[in-house]
């Protein structure tokens, strides 16, 4: 026969109470954390399913920039002389870093716009890009311009300047210019010039009314 012993008892049943609070408290932590890792899992699915959403988001919006910034950029140069290769614009997203690449393209031949012969292309292309880019946020109706067209051939001028007034008319964009080339303005709606003898400056307005 065992001998009962009441001391011995005692721990047996306040081990057994203390290892009963352990197991409650366990077991509700346990279903817890269990319905923290269903929560968890959900974002995870969402944020998948969002950084998909915003990729192709992104694709789309890229590929469109690329079409909006050639095209523009094409139909300026091509405006001038069709002897003047194509403008091709790529951008690439790497590293989380867009990069932009521009691009003048030849019988499928690409080169730099510097590396080209002769910098009017890249005087005209350069001039596309400012408008393009005014066009992706139009904050303000005018668009200022300081020499832009220093390296085009003078034989090339009327044509740009014909360019120039083409877009300011389809984007309803005024546009102030300074230049020293002689032939500019013929598309100009007013031209203001400035003569210099000694220290006086003389400004006489010309207004194109055709």
């Amino acid at each position: 026969m065992v001998e009962f012993d009441p001391i011995e008892y005692t721990k047996m049943a306040t081990q057994f109470l203390e290892d009963e609070t352990q197991f409650n408290f366990l077991s509700k932590q346990l279903v817890e954390l269990k319905e923290k890792k269903k929560r968890l899992r959900e974002t995870h699915t969402h944020a998948i399913e969002a950084r998909e959403i915003i990729q192709q988001v992104s694709k789309e919006t890229v590929s469109n920039l690329e079409v909006h910034l050639s095209s523009l950029g094409t139909m300026a140069m091509s405006t001038v002389t069709h002897k003047w290769p194509d403008f091709v614009a790529e951008v690439k997203i790497q590293r989380n870093q867009v990069e932009l690449h521009l691009m003048f393209e030849e019988h499928g031949v690409q080169q730099k716009p510097l590396d080209s012969s002769g910098h009017g292309p890249c005087d005209v292309s350069d001039y596309a890009m400012q408008v393009a880019f005014w066009c992706l946020d139009k904050n303000r109706p005018t668009l200022l311009l300081d020499e832009p067209f220093r390296n085009v051939s003078p034989s090339y001028q009327r044509k740009v300047s014909n360019m120039i007034k083409k877009i300011t008319e389809e984007l309803r964009l005024q546009q102030i210019m300074i230049s020293h080339a002689e032939d500019i303005n013929t598309s100009a709606d007013k031209t203001f010039i400035l003569n210099k003898k000694g220290q006086i400056s003389h400004v006489t307005v010309e207004e194109n009314n055709g």
